[in-house]
């Protein structure tokens, strides 16, 4: 993506190989997540209600920060990153790997459904899908190295945006063994 020079990808790919690895060594599981504002966000659609793609943005950081308040509640130790990317229409959503404890991932996907629910009551705007171990690098190398969006676009959209592209959060996010 936008400014990913080969370094930088390589750089983020080995982050998220040793917070695989590190997760692994305590027994987490990896979850790959992606969230889409729902459809009045998105120009394309009918029910376009005219938001800006930053709109769009803040409530994509609105309901991640809810849902890891909840998260947070429940005591649910998770780690992973986010990684921003526009649909064809400039709309943004997210890509997140997570990886937490087995005995979360339920709690984890409920949260996330129950608190885009109201919004979005047919789950179009999120997927869950877990990973086997080594699918990292692969989904990484896929949504870092690649977009339909040609980089002076790119470019010049996550600076009008404002949207760090890579954000790397919870228990591993500051610290890899």
């Amino acid at each position: 993506m936008l400014g990913f020079t080969r370094h930088r990808t390589h750089t983020v790919i080995g982050k998220l190989l040793k917070m695989e690895q590190s997760a692994h060594n305590v027994g987490m599981v990896g979850l790959f997540i992606t969230i889409s504002p729902p459809c009045r966000f998105h120009a394309v659609s009918p029910w376009f209600d005219g938001s800006t793609p930053q709109q769009a943005h803040a409530f994509l950081r609105a309901f991640w920060q809810k849902a890891s308040r909840t998260v947070s509640a429940a005591r649910i130790q998770w780690t992973g990153m986010k990684l921003a990317e526009p649909h064809r229409d400039g709309t943004p959503h997210w890509h997140v790997i997570v990886w937490t404890f087995p005995a979360s991932v339920d709690t984890i996907r409920s949260t996330l459904r129950n608190t885009l629910r109201d919004v979005c009551p047919d789950d179009r705007c999120l997927t869950v899908t877990e990973l086997q171990r080594g699918d990292v690098a692969m989904y990484a190398a896929k949504y870092l190295s690649s977009t339909n969006t040609p980089l002076p676009l790119l470019a010049s959209w996550l600076t009008a945006m404002k949207i760090s592209v890579v954000t790397f959060f919870g228990i591993l996010a500051g610290r890899v063994a």
